[in-house]
């Protein structure tokens, strides 16, 4: 999930193309995680005596690709509209469309059965993530940045880096003593003795 392009409805909200009984344009810039920035053209046709519809253009690997989605504008109570997409695999109502790397259209994570990183990840990859988001944050932080702010985020990298040193060891032990290992077992085991030496 994290690889893919992916085109929210708040966002076009945001920028003012959600409005019913217009036609308008606009181009987002998303940012990959290598760091480069896709330029993705949107257009929005929302003569509701008809239908909505979103046009999405942009280049994906080289190529020009265009793809329009149904929307389905529902009036609200109090006024206005709550804007979503109609995926066109399932054809459920959804917030975000997303592009897969080697895909060729948009559709919602879950019609292109996606998942994120994190879900299938141990707890040694959980713990590994946790303390690199915190690094790449502190990272960017602007030098105006609170002091409360930073000891928090310093906390959280070292909290994370005594958890994974925890694991190895009890990992260590479990295997010098022939015991069967398992990781979600051991990584609960050392949450809970870490929160018994924090009392």
């Amino acid at each position: 999930m994290e690889e893919c392009l992916a085109v929210r409805l708040p966002d076009l909200r945001r920028l003012g193309l959600l409005q019913t009984g217009h036609l308008r344009s606009g181009h987002l810039e998303v940012i990959n995680e290598d760091g480069t920035v896709t330029r993705i053209w949107v257009r929005v046709d929302a003569d509701l005596d008809r239908q909505a519809w979103l046009t999405i253009r942009l280049q994906h690997r080289g190529q020009p690709l265009e793809h329009q989605i149904m929307l389905d504008p529902r009036p609200q109570p109090l006024g206005g509209y709550r804007w979503c997409a109609l995926c066109p695999i399932t054809g459920r109502r959804c917030k975000t469309l997303v592009l897969p790397p080697n895909g060729s259209h948009f559709a919602s994570a879950e019609g292109l059965g996606l998942t994120y990183a994190v879900q299938s990840m141990d707890a040694y990859g959980r713990a590994h993530r946790r303390a690199q988001k915190a690094q790449a944050r502190l990272r960017t932080m602007s030098k105006y940045t609170r002091h409360p702010t930073r000891e928090r985020l310093w906390d959280a990298i070292l909290e994370r880096d005594l958890m994974l040193d925890d694991l190895m060891e009890r990992t260590a032990e479990a295997v010098a003593t022939g015991e069967p290992l398992m990781i979600s077992q051991l990584s609960r085991q050392t949450r809970q003795a870490r929160g018994r030496d924090s009392l």
